[in-house]
């Protein structure tokens, strides 16, 4: 648990891991280091409890709660043991929530269920078994035949990291953010990472135990919720779990409501865990309003949920305008031509990964492509409704290690995320690439191979990073400069060649390598941070070795994505054999107002933010901003929509300006048409990156003044069948 309050009448939060369900991460090897996920479950899941407190004289404002993950060894009880991955933030799959005036808490107290799933986890899984590998390599002298001889244990220690704003006299200071929240003792070792060793030449033959059913020990529906919340949809979106005794189990089961309709039947698996998180979601019309029961029923073995009530506002789709983010449509990768030979034959050394998707409304955001699990291309978008907009990128295929039939498969995704960096879409695609013969003419060539044995590939690549230094800036103190360490081991035949390292993307030094057969050497750089101005500043930066053999081709590529974050210092604070520099500068990106990456998080730069009301059809006139600063100052224009498009409209009844992130505007001065458009601008910036906008629609009867009514007749009684469900 993590908690700190200050002096008397002081706002005080804490959060933490309440619950964590046990789980089991296989990482498989190759023998030099630790490659993919044999099993795993489908998600880390547990319970996360959060507190905020204003006390006597404040409100709160704004709270934010995210899960953290920690990779700790065996010997980590040795006293000053650094863990093996320190605390990762997974800020994309936490919680936060915004107050208006006059709607704000003095406290907030919920239970949230944690949920990371396997796309989010992967990476760390098999970077803690590497880093396990690289500290028995340099503290204890083993090679690769011994670490990789029996199964290693990695501990995770999952935590929880958490940041809030308040009004009143504690709150007017700007919030810390705490990083690193851990979970009680009891908690420590119920999810554990398994580092493979070697396999063996001949599997051993086990034998297929006997079937048995599945006994689950509890089913529960956690909410039942209005589908996505876009205006002119409706849906019911169902969150729920189910916990067996075993890990691996296949259970089926359905939905059925109190008044008779049932699912078609699921099916899931727990994966290594014993706890399988379901979600799923149905499209209702949306004419009408839904209420009644809903619970889970067992197939593949007699369990049975307890009822949920469920309560849901569909509206009148005449009233209502259509609003869905854009769907990713199409994700396919190219060879590009470029060649490598290896091993006798041919094969691809690059592809060009094409990802296509189209506009269902007005709307922004960034868009993602990842190559097994690293992004290669990450840009913003505006895209109108029936747009297509398409991204690209280039990647590099590595052969190192792929024997027979020398095919290779990578996954490919496509991520859309929202203004607030939520997830709106995503697809996902795996595609194979196979190496070929070569022809008689190719083969006549001669030459050496890119890969072959004429040209001795390293060992093994290990990558380390590690921050120097202090720099100190107005209210923070930064790492000054980041030190880059990569350790090369050739095998049992001399290597030569050049490694190369790169930080941002950038070559910061390119070294000639000429080493005895097994040996181990260490080439390194110093790279200095450059600081922007983010209010909590931190960035992250793309670290790279490349290993390239004596022929030129590149057979060794090592890439880690590193956070470096300041740390807040009162204006008086010394420190200690740092330097001191004037207001950091804001970035080129940051200038434009564009989101920063973060791991496979998307964060608000300083001038970002995103219109979070009005939105949709309102009721209301509120002006509700995510991102924005209390002081900052936005200037704001009112457009209503016509025949030939979107109109600026002036009136004195209507605000040009707002301070800080929540403002109001009179419905009533909204005249003449029922569809608008409000743009906010960050005051001081200019071109259209500084500003957003949101389309908004009036209920007919705000829009409707002066004209005739018709008297409504009766609404007809309905029936419905909610979609899938039969009876």
């Amino acid at each position: 648990m993590v908690a700190f309050a200050g002096p008397a009448l002081a706002d005080f939060g804490y959060s933490w891991v309440k619950k964590l369900d046990p789980a089991t991460i296989i990482v498989r090897s190759d023998g030099e280091s630790y490659t993919s996920l044999a099993e795993a479950p489908l998600a880390i899941t547990g319970e996360i409890e959060l507190n905020f407190d204003a006390e006597t004289l404040g409100r709160v404002k704004f709270w934010a709660v995210w899960p953290e993950l920690k990779a700790e060894d065996a010997a980590e009880q040795i006293h000053n043991r650094e863990p093996l991955i320190p605390w990762i933030e997974y800020r994309g799959y936490g919680y936060s929530e915004s107050y208006p005036v006059g709607d704000r808490p003095k406290s907030v107290d919920h239970t949230k269920v944690l949920r990371l799933p396997r796309n989010a986890y992967d990476t760390f899984a098999v970077s803690a078994c590497n880093a396990l590998a690289h500290r028995l390599r340099d503290e204890a002298g083993m090679g690769d035949q011994e670490i990789f001889s029996r199964n290693r244990t990695v501990r995770v220690r999952a935590g929880t990291g958490h940041t809030w704003e308040m009004t009143g006299a504690a709150g007017s200071q700007d919030p810390v953010p705490v990083i690193g929240g851990a979970a009680s003792d009891p908690e420590r070792d119920k999810v554990r990472i398994i580092c493979q060793k070697k396999p063996s030449r001949v599997p051993p033959v086990v034998e297929e135990p006997t079937p048995e059913v599945p006994e689950v020990k509890k089913a529960e529906i956690l909410s039942v919720d209005d589908k996505g919340g876009y205006v002119g949809s409706c849906g019911m979106e169902i969150d729920a779990r189910i916990t067996t005794n075993r890990t691996n189990e296949e259970l089926k089961f359905r939905y059925v409501s109190d008044k008779g309709h049932e699912s078609d039947i699921k099916t899931v698996n727990t994966g290594g865990g014993t706890t399988a998180i379901l979600q799923h979601d149905y499209d209702l019309p949306s004419d009408s309003d839904y209420t009644g029961k809903i619970r889970i029923e067992g197939v593949s073995s007699n369990f049975v949920s307890a009822w949920k009530n469920y309560d849901l506002d569909c509206g009148t789709p005449n009233d209502l305008l259509t609003l869905l983010p854009p769907k990713a449509t199409h994700l396919e990768a190219h060879t590009t031509g470029d060649e490598i030979r290896y091993q006798g034959h041919v094969c691809p050394a690059k592809v060009k990964v094409f990802g296509v998707f189209k506009g269902r409304g007005t709307s922004s955001g960034n868009v993602w492509l990842a190559v097994n699990g690293k992004p290669e291309a990450q840009l913003p978008f505006d895209v109108e409704d029936g747009q297509t907009k398409i991204v690209e990128a280039e990647y590099d295929l590595s052969w190192e290690g792929v024997r027979g039939p020398f095919r290779q498969d990578i996954n490919l995704a496509l991520y859309l995320t929202g203004p607030s960096g939520a997830e709106v879409g995503r697809l996902l695609k795996t595609q194979s690439f196979s190496c070929r013969k070569p022809q008689i003419s190719e083969a006549a060539q001669g030459g050496a191979d890119g890969l072959a044995s004429g040209a001795p590939a390293p060992k093994s690549v290990v990558l380390a990073t590690f921050g120097l230094g202090q720099k100190r800036f107005p209210g923070y103190i930064c790492p000054e400069r980041v030190w880059i360490r990569s350790s090369v081991r050739s095998g049992n035949k001399a290597l030569k060649g050049t490694v190369a390292l790169f930080a941002g993307g950038s070559l910061r030094k390119e070294l000639a390598v000429d080493q005895p057969a097994n040996t181990n050497n260490v080439y390194d750089v110093n790279h200095d941070l450059s600081w922007s101005g983010a209010t909590l500043p931190e960035q992250t930066m793309l670290i790279t070795v490349k290993f390239a053999n004596q022929h030129g081709h590149v057979v060794k590529t090592v890439e880690k994505t590193e956070r470096f974050a300041c740390r807040r210092i009162g204006t008086s604070e010394a420190v200690p054999g740092g330097k001191s520099a004037g207001e950091p500068k804001p970035t080129h990106s940051q200038q434009a107002g564009n989101p920063v990456a973060v791991g496979k998080a998307t964060l608000l730069p300083a001038a970002g933010f995103a219109i979070q009301a009005p939105k949709g059809r309102v009721r209301q006139g509120k002006i509700k901003l995510s991102g924005g600063k209390p002081n900052a100052k936005y200037a704001l224009h009112f457009y209503r929509k016509t025949e030939s498009g979107f109109k600026l409209v002036r009136s004195a009844k209507l605000p040009r300006a707002m301070t800080g992130p929540n403002a109001g505007f009179d419905m009533k001065a909204l005249t003449g048409g029922r569809n608008w458009r409000l743009e906010v601008c960050a005051a001081g910036q200019k071109g259209k990156k500084a500003c957003r906008t949101s389309d908004f629609n009036l209920p007919l009867s705000k829009a409707s003044a002066g004209a005739k009514k018709t008297p409504k007749q009766p609404t007809p009684a309905k029936v419905f069948i909610l979609p899938g469900m039969g009876g």
